[in-house]
């Protein structure tokens, strides 16, 4: 005859290798979501969640379902980006299929810690945002009193490298060649303007004007605010010239109306694969081999590179960070630190480099072998050149009593 189920729970006795008991965890028997090693607060707690699923009706106060629909009602939700909106809810609804039910005060640390382990090991990227939601609507719940300490701060992912994906110019060629007029417009803008792809996709022709010869863009960043205006480079005009529109979408999607972001995302891919194909037909042409084709195709180069691609090339061409901040819209300072981070150090940089180094050291072996009589002067060029390339300041010695 079965054992008669007097609560809600299911305990699970850890043991350690030696068999001592580790701790003991309480499932709620129902959902299967661990609520804690303390049996009198599990049978609270899954005493709660029974009631509820017996009574139905909306979320019991306390439950991660009200504080997540307390978050969503927040001037702090309020206050995002609609694209992060959009994606917060995205992730917010697999967090409530999982917690919806349970109290807040059941999500502690190892329950976190599970679900990061979990989602880890198979999307990393979905575990950083899906923790990163968690861990603002349990800070939430902080904020209104439910609980006192955040079990979701610093869940312990590893840091994300940050991308330094430049694109070069035989792929923005490729790239250009087969891409439809939008998408070729779209590449161009994001490559000579330094904007965010959703700036670029959210752009009216309304926002050109022309100042003399020049088209100028002039916009307000949807993610920082920040008011930019950019005036277009030669080649950028020249697509701009081209289809020019006193309104409507810059980039307009097949239909004509804006491009929605995951439609513009498919369109962007199939144009890579197009690429891609001419690349490999040329490829073979030219007598290279399948592992010699596959290393010159279109790989892990994604629209926001360009982003990163226009400042790169930008500092290459000269310009000092205040005026390629001007273009990008960041801040000074943040300017220098992508720089720092993602100029790629190119083989003509460092020859340029070396290449100054051994200028400097063959003046300063001219100077050395020059024979240099009491009273001769050492011309003032020359010495300014020792002075800044390598500190040296030769002296003129001085003629004899």
């Amino acid at each position: 005859m079965p054992r008669k189920r007097t609560t809600g729970l299911n305990k699970v006795i850890r043991r350690n290798p030696d068999g001592s008991i580790k701790r003991v965890d309480y499932y709620h028997r129902r959902s299967g979501l661990l609520l804690g090693n303390d049996l009198a607060t599990a049978l609270v707690l899954a005493a709660k969640m029974d009631e509820e699923a017996e009574t139905g009706g909306g979320p019991a106060p306390g439950s991660f379902e009200a504080v997540a629909r307390g978050w969503l009602a927040s001037p702090t939700f309020a206050a995002k980006a609609p694209r992060t909106r959009t994606l917060d809810r995205a992730y917010l609804d697999q967090l409530r299929d999982r917690f919806g039910a349970l109290p807040v005060q059941a999500i502690t640390r190892p329950v976190v810690i599970k679900l990061r382990d979990k989602l880890a090991a198979a999307t990393p990227v979905k575990a950083r945002h899906t923790l990163s939601v968690l861990r603002q609507v349990m800070q939430y719940a902080v904020d209104t009193g439910l609980i006192l300490h955040n079990p979701a701060l610093r869940p312990g992912l590893p840091a994300r490298p940050p991308r330094k994906a430049v694109w070069p110019p035989a792929a923005i060629e490729t790239f250009l060649s087969v891409a439809e007029p939008a998408m070729r417009r779209a590449f161009l803008l994001m490559l000579y303007t330094a904007q965010r792809v959703s700036d670029v996709l959210a752009l009216d022709w309304s926002q050109f004007e022309r100042r003399g010869r020049r088209i100028v863009l002039t916009l307000r960043q949807a993610k920082t605010g920040e008011l930019v205006a950019v005036p277009a480079a030669a080649r950028l005009e020249t697509e701009l010239r081209a289809s020019w529109r006193e309104s409507g979408p810059v980039v307009p999607a097949p239909r004509g109306g804006p491009w929605n972001r995951r439609n513009f995302t498919r369109a962007w891919a199939a144009t890579v694969c197009r690429a891609n194909r001419r690349i490999a037909r040329e490829g073979f042409r030219a007598g290279l081999d399948k592992a010699g084709v596959h290393k010159t195709l279109i790989r892990g180069l994604q629209a926001r590179d360009l982003r990163r691609t226009a400042i790169v090339a930008m500092a290459r061409a000269g310009a000092t960070t205040a005026q390629i901040a001007a273009v990008s819209g960041h801040r000074i300072e943040e300017c220098q630190k992508i720089l720092d981070t993602y100029l790629p150090r190119r083989f003509d940089v460092a020859h340029g480099a070396i290449a100054a180094l051994d200028r400097a050291e063959k003046d300063m072996q001219r100077l050395s072998n020059r024979a240099v009589r009491p009273g001769t002067r050492i011309p003032e060029k020359l010495r300014e050149k020792l002075v800044g390339a390598a500190g040296f300041e030769p002296t003129t010695p001085s003629p004899p009593d």
